[in-house]
């Protein structure tokens, strides 16, 4: 009996855990300086070589911009069965603030992110939050628009540049204000849609710079923000 609950204790922990092995990947040095890692799938003599990363992406090489190929034997960590070894690494999720330049094409203002948020999975997909505003001084009168606004999304990374991009198409609420002479003025609710990207930088794991051109369009009026800021990954 002993025997037998000794045994099935170590098979539940094999099915959990997978223990740390060596793994060889190739690597494929390019003429350019860059170096890409992963798993050669495919050879054509003397033409191309296409090579998979560990995070999917796909890249196909013309054998002229390739100096020379190696092989890479690493140590990889015990994980959990079902997890590849990068999992977990992609951090798409993240929470911005970035202002910067607008512009309704007649005037040039203020553009404000005060929450941008987007949660997804590892392979991208997932939605986005976007809390922000608009502001416009012409003639010592301020015209603002704050806009709350939700919608899909989809992130990936552009490998080379080590840039993680996240496209969206969101749609929600805007309330446009007038303001002079102290005196306030809203306006009646207004539908609002959004197309953007969100790039963003990486200055550590988990603090990013962000660069976000985004073009609304609020009550049929389009608008374009080019905005600049900070996010937090995980």
């Amino acid at each position: 009996m002993r025997k037998v609950l000794i045994f099935t204790v170590f098979m539940i922990f094999s099915s959990v855990f997978l223990f740390s092995q060596n793994v060889t990947r190739d690597v494929v040095h390019l003429k350019n300086g860059s170096v890409i890692k992963g798993n050669i799938t495919e050879q054509v003599p003397g033409q191309s070589i296409t090579i998979e990363t560990a995070d999917g992406n796909v890249f196909v090489l013309s054998i002229e911009d390739v100096s020379k190929i190696t092989k890479e034997t690493e140590a990889t960590k015990a994980v959990k069965v079902g997890k590849s070894p990068a999992e977990g690494k992609n951090r798409y999720s993240y929470f911005s603030l970035n202002l910067g330049v607008a512009t309704d094409f007649d005037h040039v203002g203020l553009g404000l992110n005060l929450l941008e948020l987007n949660l997804a999975t590892q392979r991208g997909l997932g939605g986005t939050l976007k809390w922000g505003a608009n502001s416009y001084l012409v003639d010592e009168v301020s015209y603002g628009t704050g806009y709350l606004l939700v919608g899909p999304s989809y992130s990936h990374l552009i490998n080379m540049l080590n840039i993680k991009a996240t496209y969206r198409a969101l749609v929600g609420y805007a309330v446009p204000s007038v303001t002079y002479d102290g005196k306030k003025t809203t306006g009646d609710g207004l539908l609002a849609f959004n197309l953007g990207a969100t790039l963003r930088f990486a200055a550590h794991k988990r603090f990013n710079f962000v660069l976000a051109p985004d073009v609304l369009l609020i009550d049929g009026e389009p608008a374009l923000n080019v905005n600049a800021g900070f996010a937090f990954s995980w």
